[in-house]
């Protein structure tokens, strides 16, 4: 049976009383804690491994757990949560057998601390932030073999709940090959790249960085704005030394390049 997370919700969200769970209500919030779990579980394969870089796509996609619900008992929602090995991530769980364990553990623990206000996890901030405003009270379990070992119950009128963490672009420099690229007159420029540690992930560029990215397709190095809608900044050889720029010289090409966003911001 292993280690799973019961959840407590009562109020007056519709069918609560009848013992029912509302997909309309309360899907948004499961969905914020699959992702949670799955950002949880790649950190810790991670870490376990020593390889920041284990899987470059967004943890919140990778798939090396699921939630599943194991039991659920009516009166008030109370759903068992299991998080379940995906049939793709075996080699992962040869990194660490308990990873399912660790996950579950992670999720009660972060759960406590947002609905007090310590900023730890951004995915259980969303997943807190997307419960219906109508449940009252709230109530979390660790089960061991099915036994209750840990407990943390709150009322929603005392949560303590910081704002939701921005989610601010990323710069990095990658090492690899270009796949392919999309360009012309009906299509959009984009550029598919394949780290040399990672995933194959796709980002928009110029005509001018895709023409560049065919030029240097086995061979390449970029330099890309990693977010919801990744961007190529720019892309070359591996081995073509990058020219180097005076302080005068950096500066100029920042206020040419960035200087109406950072008007926007200083406003």
């Amino acid at each position: 049976m292993g280690t799973q997370l019961r959840i407590y919700w009562d109020g007056r969200t519709p069918g609560l009383k009848e013992g029912r769970l509302s997909i309309a209500s309360f899907g948004p919030a499961l969905q914020a804690l699959l992702k949670a779990a799955r950002n949880i579980a790649r950190h810790q394969v991670a870490a376990a491994t020593g390889d920041e870089d284990y899987n470059t796509e967004r943890g919140t996609r990778s798939t090396l757990v699921d939630l599943q619900l194991s039991t659920y008992e009516g009166g008030s929602a109370q759903p068992t949560l299991d998080v379940v090995p995906m049939p793709s991530s075996f080699g992962a769980f040869q990194a660490i057998g308990d990873l399912p364990d660790r996950v579950t553990e992670e999720l009660f623990t972060s759960i406590e601390q947002e609905s007090t206000g310590k900023r730890r996890n951004r995915f259980i901030n969303e997943y807190l932030h997307s419960l219906p405003d109508d449940v009252e009270i709230q109530r979390y379990s660790i089960l061991k073999n099915g036994t209750e070992v840990k407990t943390f119950s709150i009322a929603s009128r005392d949560l303590m709940l910081l704002e939701p963490a921005a989610d601010y672009p990323r710069v990095v420099m990658l090492r690899g090959k270009v796949e392919g690229v999309n360009f012309g007159e009906w299509s959009t420029p984009r550029v598919k790249f394949i780290p040399m540690k990672g995933r194959p992930f796709s980002a928009s560029a110029t005509e001018e960085q895709v023409q560049q990215a065919i030029q240097v397709r086995e061979n390449a190095k970029a330099l890309f704005v990693m977010g919801d809608a990744p961007r190529v900044l720019w892309i070359r050889a591996d081995d073509e030394r990058v020219p180097s720029l005076s302080p005068e010289q950096r500066i100029e090409h920042i206020e040419e390049r960035w200087g109406s966003v950072l008007e926007r911001l200083d406003d």
